[in-house]
């Protein structure tokens, strides 16, 4: 919503098109929901056998974003919780889907860099997910051999998760992938 407001070039006393008022409205009227969600904060199952960090990428031309989840067994359960994401609006200048996943890709890559740095836990594996074979072509690359865009992201990729596996997920796949792996 708030990039298609920046594509109207709108000075900041005019008044939104009926349409984008309309879109603001519906939004508006929605956000009660957000009175039922509920992320529990316990991220842990007790007395924990296995500990996994998951994070999944993905883009579209309107946005960008990561997740990354804890998957912690013990001897009964498995339980998989979000620990934290990222989003970003796709800049204004028109992308490639390829280079709005490698945004994607490079932002799992700092959230997962940050993240290991900051919380007090071991994890048992890592692994990182993104739907975009092309992204994960160019970062199984040598930066050199490729574009200064493409090359800059994938130096700071590879910087960023030397000690994590990178993997494929379909599409379709990422929303099972957690229960999966």
């Amino acid at each position: 919503m708030i990039q298609k407001i920046w594509l109207l070039n709108i000075d900041w006393d005019q008044n939104l098109p009926c349409q984008e008022i309309g879109n603001f409205q519906r939004y508006v009227a929605e956000l009660h929901q957000l009175k039922d969600l509920k992320i529990p904060r316990c991220i842990l199952l007790k007395d924990s056998v296995a500990v996994q960090l998951i994070g999944v990428a993905d883009a579209s031309a309107q946005a960008y974003g990561a997740c990354l989840y804890v998957k912690s067994e013990n001897a009964n359960e498995t339980q998989i919780r979000l620990l934290c994401s990222k989003t970003r609006i796709a800049p204004l200048k028109t992308l490639s889907i390829p280079r709005l996943e490698l945004f994607a890709a490079t932002l799992l890559s700092k959230l997962t860099s940050n993240i290991v740095k900051i919380i007090d836990l071991e994890f048992d594996e890592a692994h990182l997910f993104s739907d975009s074979k092309v992204v994960l072509e160019w970062i199984q690359m040598q930066p050199h051999l490729l574009k200064v865009f493409v090359a800059n992201r994938v130096s700071l990729t590879h910087k960023l998760t030397q000690t994590f596996s990178l993997h494929h997920v379909k599409t379709k796949k990422q929303l099972i992938l957690l229960q999966l792996n």
